[in-house]
C-alpha cells in the first residue's frame, strides 16, 4: 500500500469556506492568493466566547487536500485586536489549525490544465479541508489574517459569476480593503459573578454610622470580564438584619444610570438601626428567575454602630427609692443616637454630671469634685459598663435633700424628657454622737412637777430624723 499525499496549495475555488482562487491563466504578478470568506450566521459579528471558525479549503493542482504542516503553524490564522486592548495594538490570538472533513459537495471536474473548475455539473464527491478555530473572549474588532508559509491569503472581491466569466472566476477587479473580513466580537449577557459591585454602601464587614446615606453600584460583565455599556440586565437589593432574620430591603430594584448610559446601575440605602446586616444584590435580568447574587463574594455583612451622642435622647435612670445619706448608690447614664441607638462607646471623658439639691444654697455634687474625675474618689463618679454599653454613675452623699441629675455631653447638657431627673436622699440611721436633747428639763425639775425636754434625733452627717 502507498499513500499519496496532497501536493502544495495551489488557487481553488470552494463553494463554501476560505478558499484560494482560480485565475484565468497565469496568476496576476502584483497580487497574492486570494480567498474567499466564510462568515458564520452571515454576519461577522460574533459573541464573545463563541467558538469562530473557519473552513479552508486548499488543493493541489490536481484537486487533492494539500498538505499542510499543521504542527509547525505553516497555515497561520491570526486574530489582532485592532484597539490594542491591554496590549498596545500587538494583543493577537492564534487560531489552532486542524485537517476536517466538510460533508459533500458537487464535483467541480478538472480543466486542461488540472485545476479544478468552478461550476461543474458532476456526481457528488466528499470535500476535506482544513479548520481553524478560534474562541475570542475579548469584547473588540479583530483583524483576521491568514498565511501559508509567509503567503499571505486574501478574501476575493471579484465579481465574478458563471455568466461572465464560465467556468473560471476573474481577476480582482480592484484590490481588497482588507484580506479577510474583520471578526467583530461583542458582549455576552451580563454574568452575576463576574459582574463588579463597588460603591460605599459595598464594603464587606464595613462598619456604617446610622443614618448614613451609602450607595451600591453594580457595573454589569459578561462571563468573561467585558464592561456591558447598556442598559441590559435588571438588579435588585436584599437587607437582612441578622439579630432576628428580618428583611429590611426585599428585591428593591436598582435603577439605571441613565445620564452616565454607561451599563451601570445604582441604588443608594440608609439603616438607622444599629446591628449587623446582610446585604445583597440579585441579578434578576437576564437570569429571570435564578436570581444570581452579583460579585465573587456574594451576599456581604455590614455593621451599623450609632452616630453622636443626642442631647435629647439620652436616657438617665435615677434610683426607683429613696437612698440613705452616706450610702453608695448609682445613676445610669445612656447615650443614644438622634435614631435612638445606644452609643456603644466609652465617652467618660466627655461626661460631667452634677447632683444639684432642690434648695439652691445647699452643696451640689459633681462628677469633677476632688479626683472623681479620675473616677478615682469623691461623691460622684463616672465608669464605663462595656457589657451594658451604658455609664455608671457612683455617687454617695452625705446631705439629705431632694437632688436633680444634671449630665453634661462635651460640655452641653442633655435635654429631653430626662433632662430633669431626680432621686430623694434621706437621713440614715440615727447616730448618738449627733443626736441633741434640748429644754428646761435637762436643767431642773420640781417634785410633783412635769418637767419636759427635747430630743432631736440625727444621723451621722446631721441629718435630722
Amino acid at each position: 500500500t502507498i499513500h499519496v499525499k496532497g501536493g502544495p496549495p495551489v488557487n481553488y475555488a470552494s463553494t463554501k469556506g476560505l478558499t484560494t482562487i482560480v485565475y484565468k491563466g497565469a496568476r496576476p504578478s502584483d497580487s497574492s492568493d486570494q480567498l474567499s470568506s466564510f462568515v458564520e450566521g452571515a454576519t461577522n459579528e460574533y459573541a464573545a466566547g463563541t467558538e469562530v471558525s473557519m473552513d479552508i479549503d486548499l488543493r493541489d493542482r490536481f484537486g487533492n487536500v494539500a498538505t499542510i504542516d499543521t504542527q509547525n503553524r505553516e497555515l497561520l490564522v491570526k486574530f489582532q485586536d485592532t484597539n490594542g486592548n491591554g496590549g498596545g495594538g500587538d494583543d493577537f490570538v492564534i487560531a489552532s489549525v486542524e485537517r476536517n472533513f466538510e460533508g459533500t459537495v458537487a464535483d467541480p471536474g478538472y480543466n486542461e490544465s488540472g485545476y479544478p473548475l468552478r461550476t461543474v455539473p458532476g456526481t457528488t464527491t466528499r470535500l476535506f479541508g482544513y479548520k481553524a478555530r478560534a474562541v475570542l473572549t475579548r469584547a473588540t474588532t479583530y483583524a483576521v489574517s491568514a498565511q501559508i508559509d509567509g503567503t499571505q491569503l486574501c478574501v476575493s472581491n471579484s465579481t465574478c459569476n458563471s455568466t461572465s466569466c464560465g467556468g473560471y472566476p476573474a481577476a480582482l477587479r480592484t484590490p481588497a480593503a482588507s484580506c479577510i473580513q474583520d471578526a467583530n466580537v461583542t458582549v455576552g449577557a451580563a454574568s452575576a459573578s463576574t459582574s463588579l459591585l463597588i460603591g460605599s454602601g459595598a464594603v464587606k464587614d464595613a462598619t456604617i454610622v446610622a443614618n448614613t446615606e451609602v450607595n451600591l453600584v453594580v457595573v454589569p460583565l459578561d462571563a468573561h470580564g467585558n464592561v456591558i455599556t447598556k442598559d441590559s440586565s435588571a438588579y435588585a437589593v436584599n437587607v437582612t438584619r441578622v439579630a432576628d432574620n428580618s428583611a429590611v430591603k426585599s428585591m428593591d430594584a436598582m435603577t439605571y444610570d441613565s445620564t452616565a448610559n454607561d451599563g451601570t446601575h445604582t441604588y443608594e440605602y440608609q439603616l438607622v438601626t444599629s446591628g449587623v446586616y446582610t446585604v445583597g444584590v440579585t441579578q434578576t435580568d437576564p437570569d429571570g428567575n435564578a436570581f444570581h447574587v452579583v460579585g465573587t463574594n456574594g451576599a456581604f455583612n455590614v455593621t451599623i454602630v450609632a452616630g453622636a451622642p443626642h442631647l435629647d435622647s439620652t436616657a438617665v435612670t435615677v434610683p426607683a427609692s429613696s437612698v440613705s445619706a452616706g450610702a453608695d448608690a448609682t445613676v445610669d447614664v445612656t447615650l443614644k443616637d438622634s435614631n435612638g441607638n445606644t452609643v456603644e462607646v466609652d465617652r467618660t471623658g466627655d461626661l460631667v454630671v452634677v447632683m444639684r439639691p432642690s434648695l439652691e444654697s445647699n452643696r451640689k455634687f459633681a462628677s469633677t469634685d476632688d479626683s472623681s474625675a479620675s473616677g478615682t474618689g469623691g461623691a460622684v463618679r463616672i465608669s464605663w459598663d462595656s457589657v451594658a454599653k451604658k455609664h455608671v454613675v457612683k455617687f454617695n452623699i452625705p446631705i439629705a435633700e431632694t437632688y436633680t441629675v444634671a449630665v453634661y455631653v462635651a460640655g452641653r447638657r442633655i435635654g429631653g424628657s430626662d433632662a430633669a431627673k431626680t432621686f430623694t436622699i434621706v437621713a440614715n440611721d440615727p447616730d448618738a454622737r449627733t443626736t441633741t436633747a434640748t429644754g428646761v428639763g435637762l436643767q431642773t425639775a420640781s417634785a410633783g412637777t412635769e418637767a419636759r425636754f427635747s430630743i432631736v434625733a440625727s444621723d451621722r452627717y446631721g441629718n435630722v430624723l
